[in-house]
């Protein structure tokens, strides 16, 4: 068994299409394990319950993603790969530098935590101005006890996990997640009837435990070794917080974002907070598998194409990748928006759910979905923008429409005193004309493509995805109630898989008839995988952050043109 277990964390991923499929695989296990952790909570607690345990977390999540989530992708992982490269004592100087770096990071975490100690209710009070004195104290009581024991055990854990990616080891990292999930809802389920909020606080505690220890085993596993000396002045360490800071106002301005979503959310009564949160979070599903997956898998192929001087080439392959996209989500549009209670009762109905609270929820997500194309190709853009080495022109749009978000939020929900649905709306707003003023400067600065042609298959795209919506909506109100009694969860999934399957039929139909060429290349993408994962492996140091310079001698496969 333990020789079973050693192979298990010392196996690893030596091409990066495995590591690609690894991470992928884990992240939609990951994603579907949270889902159904939410799901576990609103059978175990009441909205308004809910309202003030999820409150607790924007605090101990803010200042977790600002120091540390934020900084390991982009300024953590390309110095330890350049340790590993190029020290011949390199596990020992990445030990050293993690460390060093892990010592900072408590350091920050410490003053915070004192900070709240002393200051907890009136900083709270300023986050949730919508909730009462006492349940100000019960969510201050909370987010004190999970920033002392969850903040120091994800941080910790999210530098091994960092380590071990940069050693190619991608599946225990990616496991570690799932693991903080599952103590969640084994709190939960055991201890919610004898502890009430406080049984979820002792899953998150045994959650972040899990997710250190998971990773830390994986140390020696790989032999990194562990020293009892820091250097907190090296080279190395400069060099992070050179990196670190633009990332760190780039993160503030995201945080800042979701507090005043959750500040305002308060203003419209205990357990709006809750419908926006797990609206939200159904919505960021298909963003995260599609918009992060493939603007990944695009950026080797944006840079190389940019770099031989080949614009004309890098347009096609970008447009015809938002084609693709704006294709592939609008499904979800149209589910989301038409099968919206179906969806939230099957994803969220759990015993303490009412029917205020599911209509709620499902109005939020309706209008998330319109959303769903914009923030997607979102992430396709900005990697373009990256290729062509411009970061400026996409951090100060976000900037501003994070800015005209926060704007019109307070406008919809502070001064209008609109439904909260009205704050799904701002984003939907601000992330659509984001998307769109970026898209419009790329065009006018690379200037390689017929606008007229994309805007008559967005148009042709648009009418599909209304028919195919007037149709699942019309067979929801047949077969509900009629054919299938949907107070019952196995009828409602029968409903909900019946009426996903007709639109699908419809969609694709409708596709083959107008849209012949992109349905095709759409349905050829499992067949392009061999083309991605040759350009994968061809341009792996882009994600290795090795030293590379390509050349216009470069080869650039064309069939992923065609």
């Amino acid at each position: 068994m333990l020789k079973f277990i050693k192979s298990f964390y010392t196996r690893r991923q030596t091409t990066l299409f495995t590591s690609t499929v690894v991470v992928a695989l884990t992240l939609i296990l990951a994603r579907l394990l949270g889902l159904f952790k939410l799901r576990v909570l609103t059978g175990f607690y009441a909205q308004q319950e809910l309202d003030l345990f999820l409150a607790a977390f924007r605090l101990p999540d803010f200042i977790f993603e600002v120091f540390v989530a934020g900084s390991i992708a982009s300024c953590f992982i390309p110095i330890v790969n350049d340790i590993l490269n190029d020290s011949s004592q390199n596990k020992h100087e990445a030990m050293l530098f993690s460390q060093s770096l892990s010592v900072i990071f408590l350091f920050f975490w410490l003053i915070f935590t004192v900070v709240m100690y002393f200051y907890a209710e009136t900083i709270t009070a300023i986050l949730v101005p919508g909730y009462t004195q006492s349940q100000i104290a019960v969510v201050a009581k909370m987010s004190n006890s999970i920033l002392f024991f969850q903040v120091p055990f994800l941080l910790l854990g999210n530098v091994i996990a960092a380590l071990m990616q940069s050693s190619r080891q991608f599946l225990i990292p990616g496991l570690a997640p799932v693991f903080y999930n599952l103590g969640i809802i084994f709190g939960v389920v055991f201890w919610a009837g004898r502890y009430g909020l406080n049984g979820a606080l002792y899953g998150i505690i045994l959650g972040s435990f899990l997710y250190f220890l998971i990773v830390f085993v994986g140390l020696f596993w790989l032999g990194f070794p562990l020293q009892f000396r820091l250097d907190l002045k090296s080279i190395r360490i400069r060099a992070f917080f050179k990196l670190f800071w633009p990332r760190f106002f780039t993160s503030i301005t995201t945080q800042i974002d979701a507090t005043v979503d959750l500040a305002l959310s308060t203003l419209r009564g205990l357990g709006s907070y809750t419908s926006f949160y797990l609206a939200r979070n159904l919505q960021i599903l298909p963003v995260s598998l599609f918009g992060i997956a493939i603007s990944q898998s695009a950026l080797p192929f944006f840079t190389s194409l940019y770099q031989q001087g080949k614009q004309k080439e890098l347009m096609d392959l970008f447009i015809r990748l938002v084609l693709q996209i704006i294709f592939v989500m609008l499904p979800f549009v149209v589910f989301f928006i038409a099968l919206r209670i179906p969806l939230v009762r099957l994803f969220f109905g759990g015993q303490m759910f009412d029917w205020d609270a599911t209509v709620t929820t499902a109005r939020v997500l309706s209008v998330f979905a319109l959303s769903l194309p914009f923030h997607t190709i979102y992430y396709v853009i900005t990697r373009v923008y990256f290729a062509i080495q411009d970061t400026r022109t996409p951090f100060v749009t976000s900037l501003i429409f994070t800015i005209i978000n926060t704007v019109l939020s307070v406008l919809f929900i502070k001064i209008y005193q609109l439904p909260i649905w009205y704050l799904a709306l701002s984003f939907t707003l601000s992330i659509t004309a984001n998307s769109a003023i970026l898209m419009f400067i790329l065009l006018k600065r690379l200037d390689h493509y017929n606008m007229a042609a994309f805007v008559s298959k967005l148009a042709i795209m648009g009418f599909i995805s209304l028919t195919t919506m007037s149709i699942v909506w019309t067979a929801k109100r047949l077969f509900d109630g009629l054919i299938f009694d949907t107070t019952r969860t196995l009828n409602l999934f029968i409903l909900t898989f019946v009426c996903v399957l007709i639109g699908l039929i419809v969609y694709v139909y409708l596709a083959w008839v107008f849209l012949p060429k992109i349905l095709s290349e759409t349905i050829g993408l499992l067949t392009r995988l061999a083309i991605i994962k040759k350009g994968l492996n061809r341009y792996r140091k882009f994600f290795y952050a090795q030293k590379v310079i390509l050349t216009t001698e470069d080869h650039y496969d064309d069939k992923i043109l065609k």
